[in-house]
């Protein structure tokens, strides 16, 4: 029920997916509002980048913040994705990401990004503050 109500606040459709100002916008609707018996009563607010940097995921979990990441492998595929981790080392730059689709616990190259075989694009990064 409480996973239905999320995908309202952030207006999800089952053609276009969660658009990313939708997101922000649902997230903030989302965990500051009551649902039903569902205390959802917090204060968060939300921002992101159309240009994720790999440094800007290092930002945020060295300060213990995962973040949303929208990644897409053509114009029509789009699917968000948890950034929880990374590692910076001399074999490459990489992320590691909870994937909803089943993969679990996924490691992706930053630069030359790929998900199930297929290349993707890193499109959005997207930020998840508590406020008070």
């Amino acid at each position: 029920q409480l996973t239905t109500c999320l995908w309202y606040d952030m207006g999800t459709s089952c053609i276009y997916g969660t658009l990313p100002s939708n997101f922000n916008n649902g997230i903030k609707l989302h965990s500051n509002t009551f649902h039903n018996e569902y205390n959802c009563d917090y204060h968060f607010s939300t921002s992101g980048t159309y240009t994720p940097k790999f440094g800007d995921i290092c930002i945020e979990i060295n300060n213990n913040k995962p973040l949303a990441i929208l990644i897409n492998w053509d114009i029509q595929n789009w699917h968000w994705i948890t950034g929880i981790g990374y590692y910076q080392g001399i074999d490459g730059y990489y992320i590691y990401v909870r994937d909803g689709y089943g993969d679990g616990f996924v490691i992706i190259n930053f630069y030359t990004p790929e998900l199930n075989g297929r290349y993707i694009s890193i499109y959005y990064f997207g930020y998840i503050y508590p406020s008070y």
